[in-house]
């Protein structure tokens, strides 16, 4: 993948010699910007700074792709998100298009709030997540603060002027088209860092085998000027709080990028075999209409059945089982169970687009809940009618994270301060319950 800059060697020895020799280098700066199509930072600067600072703003490879009408900033390419997937799977990429999001859960809105707060170069936007979310947004912080200055200040007399770029999206290629839109880049000299957060504790690939930022650090390479190595981690604090970093050095990111490019010309390509798989089909919107993920789920549904039907196990009575038809049984649970909820949802799916798509099978009005909205008024009406406040507040369930925002609200207290400030109060007034246990396989823990 060329890079789409294009310093002259007579341009770059004339500015990095202005610069060496302290000539104003500005009148040189502002015709290459202009070639470039970069922009200039102030002349001031540009008499005193680095030359590699004032590529800042990423060349501009192709005219900015226009979102779908389905809203997709990708414009309908591929993406460094799917790139472990489109991996896997080369069909993958066409046989989603047109296929709308699937729906979020309440997880996915959390992680979306965090990530927003964390877009914004100030903590002012954190000012709005709840007390649980403000406390992965500090920690993302203070994780960032760590890795950068491991990365970059280190062995330095004083710290090191960095450019910061928060969520911005990069694009290559021409015939076809590739971005990615990192959490954050850093910056300084032939050196750059990407970050990204995972706020929730759900699995994620370490840093050196995680192809997504491997695909982000070939974006930046080929977008920034000058670069001579790129480092990557993952900021996740649920996890860890020492992330490791993956540095790519030049030879590297040219490997890398050589073959970025000759999976997203496979993606692109009508025909590409898919390929089903775990990792590829878990997100994958044409999963439901794909023969081959059909063919692949009805393969490993024989693990279930087949030792099933071996061990007799429902021809026995289960007090009857033996301790291995016991281990057998507990073994089919996650994948009978997963198997059985995706198709659920493809069901529940089907009947939500078109009630008859079952026939002799609809869909339920669901659980309606009535929930109390102003417990004041409530009290007051009971009080009315003779009732006594320890009688309402037997009724009543304290919601232990929305008190903690409250007082933390009231106390303007955050962190180990705020914990210690709860534990006060809630000393000798709580009760500890333990929910009902569940399988799990020894040694998992």
């Amino acid at each position: 993948m060329k890079q789409p800059y294009k310093l002259t060697h007579d341009e770059l020895t004339a500015i990095m010699a202005a610069f060496e020799s302290k000539v104003d280098p500005s009148p040189l700066w502002q015709g290459v910007c202009k070639r470039l199509g970069v922009r200039m930072d102030t002349v001031e600067d540009a008499k005193t700074g680095d030359p590699h600072d004032f590529l800042a703003e990423p060349v501009k490879s192709a005219a900015p792709v226009a979102a779908e009408p389905s809203g997709d900033v990708r414009g309908g390419w591929t993406s460094a998100s799917n790139a472990e997937a489109d991996m896997l799977c080369p069909g993958r990429h066409l046989a989603q298009r047109g296929i709308p999001e699937e729906a979020r859960g309440e997880w996915a809105e959390t992680g979306t709030r965090i990530h927003a707060a964390l877009a914004v170069e100030t903590t002012d936007a954190a000012a709005s997540l709840a007390l649980d979310e403000r406390e992965t947004f500090d920690a993302c912080r203070e994780i960032e603060k760590d890795v950068v200055g491991q990365f970059f200040d280190a062995g330095q007399p004083e710290p090191v002027r960095k450019v910061v770029k928060r969520h911005e999206r990069l694009w290559v290629g021409d015939r076809v088209k590739h971005s990615g839109e990192a959490d954050v880049i850093y910056r300084a000299g032939t050196k750059a860092l990407i970050l990204d957060y995972k706020v929730l504790s759900g699995d994620v690939a370490a840093s050196p085998r995680n192809m997504q930022l491997r695909d982000l650090a070939c974006l930046v390479y080929a977008n920034v000027p000058l670069l001579d190595s790129i480092g990557t981690a993952i900021v996740q604090p649920l996890v860890t709080r020492k992330p490791e970093i993956c540095l790519y050095t030049k030879e590297d990111l040219e490997r890398a990028s050589a073959e970025l490019v000759q999976r997203i010309i496979v993606s692109n390509k009508a025909g590409s075999p898919r390929v089903a798989g775990e990792t590829q089909c878990k997100f994958c919107k044409a999963r439901t209409g794909c023969a081959e993920y059909n063919r692949w789920v009805g393969t490993q549904l024989p693990v279930v059945v087949e030792p099933v039907q071996q061990a007799l196990l429902f021809q026995v009575a289960m007090a009857q089982w033996t301790p291995e038809q016991r281990a057998l049984a507990a073994s089919i649970i996650p994948v009978a169970t997963k198997r059985l909820d995706e198709i659920k949802d493809f069901l529940k799916g089907l009947l939500a687009a078109d009630a008859a798509a079952i026939p002799g099978w609809g869909l339920s009005k669901g659980r309606v809940t009535t929930p109390v909205t102003n417990p004041q008024l409530a009290f007051d009406r009971f009080a009315a009618l003779g009732g006594k406040l320890p009688d309402f507040l037997e009724c009543i369930d304290v919601v232990k994270g929305r008190f903690e925002e409250r007082v933390a609200k009231v106390t303007d207290q955050k962190g180990k301060a705020l914990k210690a400030t709860m534990a006060g109060i809630y000393e000798g007034i709580v009760e500890e319950k333990r929910s009902a246990p569940s399988l799990e396989r020894v040694g998992d823990k």
